[in-house]
């Protein structure tokens, strides 16, 4: 396996521990509906959001060729 993907495999790695971590954040606060009367009007989309179904395609894409590569480099 080459250096630069080594390294990017531990960046993946590194980028999903503090995904992991910041859902588990997320889940443990508390769900309590609060009106804010002064913020802007919010879609339901926060910083980095968006289609929910796309970022899942998108993930299981990269899932599959990390898959991929990391069969073709232990055959």
């Amino acid at each position: 396996m080459s250096a630069a993907i080594k390294t990017s495999l531990l960046g993946l790695n590194d980028s999903l521990e503090k995904l992991e971590a910041a859902v588990e954040k997320a889940m443990k606060q508390p769900k309590l509906p609060q009106d804010d009367l002064f913020g802007a009007v919010s879609n339901g989309n926060r910083q980095g959001g968006g289609d929910v179904k796309l970022f899942a395609r998108r993930l299981d894409s990269a899932i599959d060729k990390v898959e991929k590569l990391l069969k073709e480099s232990r055959a």
